[in-house]
């Protein structure tokens, strides 16, 4: 997958100066994504996890370019065929990763709002007069030039994946019909909720598919007052009569799926990271391979969490208190158009909070600003001692929110904390490629 450049002298990561420039084009294109998945249609949770790790894997080979292959990669992303450097000169090393960045979000932003789409360019151009200082013009067009090779093999590896790529395009199937169980999320008589992505669990994954990890069944179906079902169903109404303050700012505080208004809940832990790369003394390489694995960790969840909600086709909770409970009942907020079980944002919290203590520590204290100063709801920030604390409480948020039973939330964080277990046994380093000779 990787290769060995040819060039007559290679452009690394070495000296303080180079390394500053990098993190900066790593942290700014990082904070643009946020903006973009906020106001782009069609970019929910699964579509924003998957786009979000497809970038990142360009970014990590655009900043690779100087290694060796020896990446254990090679194992799992087959068929992706990146450019030979075949020119007799010197490549600068921020300008080629500015450029796939640049290029990458062209490539997989193509909907977005003109007003936004042009900050990819503004954004691009900024960063190049703050890096570009002392190079030749040579340089410079070989460099953005290979960058944009860069990308542009990475997107045409993700166009083979048939279900994911440009899933945008084609969020809702409303062909899409479930089994008309009176317990399933879709009923015969509710024709008009449409689908989301009801075949995203056939997406290519990156790493695991729904056959690497132990999914549970939901607890089963029951409408008597005995069953675990029916008891769920009582505390989240009964919680919710009245939802307390702290509840409701718990709720708003994660909810992250008002589109237009927020970013997405995978985009979430990107914010999360962001924060945390601002303060951090992780170097260009760890950063690139940083959100390399948070993206591929949130992608691989989200395909195997909408694997197993179209799997299971469990209703949304006021369905359910609406036919067994009060009739009348509604949601702290609107129950998205897709099963129940298991809980995605529970899913990707857990799998992003695993990648998180990896790279930050286990009792990392932090302060949550993703939502500082808004307006629409309450986003004042949020303080833990914990990734794994942050992930429990998102988790339980959808909860309080009235979108999601227990079990959901509980099936949805195990299955996140696995699969972000997994992922980081790859071990994917700088610390195990060598420069090339």
């Amino acid at each position: 997958m990787l290769w060995t450049l040819s060039c007559s002298k290679l452009a690394d990561f070495s000296g303080n100066q180079q390394d500053s420039k990098l993190e900066e084009v790593i942290l700014s294109w990082n904070k643009l994504y946020l903006e973009l998945d906020r106001y782009t249609e069609g970019y929910y949770p699964p579509v924003s996890a998957r786009n979000f790790a497809y970038i990142s894997l360009a970014a990590f080979e655009g900043s690779n370019f100087s290694l060796k292959q020896s990446n254990n990669l090679d194992n799992y992303l087959h068929g992706l065929v990146l450019p030979k450097c075949e020119m007799k000169c010197n490549l600068d090393a921020a300008v080629v990763l500015n450029s796939t960045y640049a290029s990458s979000f062209r490539l997989f932003f193509p909907t977005a709002p003109q007003e936004h789409f042009n900050k990819i360019n503004e954004l691009e151009d900024k960063l190049f007069m703050s890096i570009n200082s002392g190079l030749t013009r040579e340089v410079v067009i070989d460099s953005r030039k290979f960058g944009e090779s860069i990308s542009k093999a990475v997107y045409l590896w993700s166009s083979e994946d048939l279900v994911g790529h440009e899933a945008f395009n084609n969020i809702y199937d409303s062909g899409s019909v479930l089994s008309g169980r009176r317990d399933s999320w879709s009923i015969p008589s509710d024709p008009s909720r449409r689908s989301i992505l009801p075949n995203w669990g056939k997406a290519r994954s990156f790493i695991l598919t729904i056959k690497d990890v132990s999914v549970r069944p939901p607890i089963p179906y029951s409408e008597d007052p005995g069953s675990d079902m029916y008891k769920e169903a009582l505390a989240l109404y009964t919680m919710s009569m009245p939802l307390s303050i702290e509840n409701q700012w718990i709720a708003e505080f994660w909810s992250d799926d008002h589109r237009g208004i927020t970013f997405s809940p995978p985009a979430r832990w990107v914010s999360i990271a962001n924060q945390l790369v601002e303060k951090s003394p992780l170097t260009p390489q760890k950063l690139v391979e940083f959100y390399l694995n948070l993206g591929m960790a949130l992608c691989d969840a989200s395909i195997i969490c909408w694997e197993a909600k179209y799997k299971y086709a469990r209703e949304r909770p006021q369905t359910y208190i609406n036919r067994v409970i009060h009739k009348n009942w509604k949601s702290f907020h609107e129950s998205p158009h897709f099963p129940s079980y298991p809980s995605g944002h529970a899913i990707f919290g857990g799998a992003a909070s695993v990648i998180l203590t990896n790279y930050f520590g286990e009792n990392y204290k932090f302060k949550d600003n993703s939502h500082i100063n808004r307006k629409e709801f309450n986003g004042r920030p949020r303080s833990f001692n914990s990734f794994r604390e942050m992930a429990i409480e998102n988790a339980y948020s959808r909860n309080a929110m009235g979108v999601h039973t227990k079990n959901d939330c509980e099936e949805g964080l195990r299955l996140g904390f696995e699969i972000g277990n997994k992922i980081s046994k790859l071990h994917l380093s700088f610390n195990d490629l060598v420069l090339a000779e």
